[in-house]
C-alpha cells in the first residue's frame, strides 16, 4: 500500500470511511501530476535546471523521468539552501549535501533498512514513521474491548492533538 494513501486511511479512521479505492487515488494523483506539468514539461524543466547549473555550479538538481518521458520525481537545492544546510543541518539527501550525513532518518520497521542505516550513518537517529506505527495499532490492540470503546480515540487525540511531552503524558 502506498504510504500517502495509508495516511489517508489512518486519517479517515479506516478503509471503510474512504469513498474511493487506492487505485482511484493513484489514478487521480498521476493525472493531476501530468496535467500540472503539461506535455513536454519534463524536458523544459530539465533545460531550466541545466541553465541554472551552468550559471552556478553549486545549484544541484536530479530528475527521475519514466520510460514514457513523463516526470516522476524531482529534487533540487539552490546554492543558498546548500549554504544554509551548513548552519542548520536539515535532513537532506547526502550526495547533494557534500557528504554530510542527515541528523535523522524516518522509515518503516524494515530490518534491512535499520541495519543499513546503522552501518552507513552510525551517528544518525533512526525513527519509525508515525503512519506505520498507527497502522500496526489495530493489529495489536484491535481485539481488546477497551480499544473499541474509546481507547482508539484517546490514542489519536494524544498523537495528533498534543504539542508538548507534558500534554502527551497527561492525556
Amino acid at each position: 500500500m502506498n504510504k500517502s494513501f495509508g495516511s489517508l486511511v489512518v486519517g479517515a479512521g479506516g478503509f471503510e470511511n474512504l469513498p474511493f479505492l487506492e487505485k482511484d487515488y493513484r489514478n487521480y494523483i498521476d493525472k493531476a501530476r501530468y496535467l500540472r506539468l503539461g506535455a513536454g514539461g519534463a524536458g523544459a524543466l530539465q533545460e531550466y535546471f541545466l541553465r541554472m547549473q551552468y550559471k552556478n555550479p553549486d545549484f544541484f538538481a536530479l530528475m527521475d523521468i519514466g520510460d514514457d518521458g513523463r516526470l516522476k520525481n524531482v529534487f533540487w537545492a539552490d546554492p543558498r539552501s546548500r549554504a544554509a544546510y551548513q548552519y542548520f543541518g536539515d535532513v537532506t539527501w547526502l550526495y547533494c549535501m557534500d557528504g554530510m550525513a542527515p541528523k535523522a532518518i524516518i522509515t518503516d520497521q524494515d530490518r534491512a533498512m535499520k541495519n543499513a542505516i546503522a552501518i552507513v550513518f552510525p551517528n544518525t537517529r533512526h525513527r519509525f514513521c508515525l503512519w506505520y506505527i498507527l497502522k500496526k495499532v489495530p493489529e495489536k490492540l484491535g481485539s481488546y474491548g477497551s480499544y473499541k470503546s474509546g481507547m482508539k480515540n484517546d490514542l489519536m487525540k494524544c498523537v495528533y492533538d498534543t504539542q508538548t511531552i507534558e500534554e502527551f503524558e497527561k492525556d
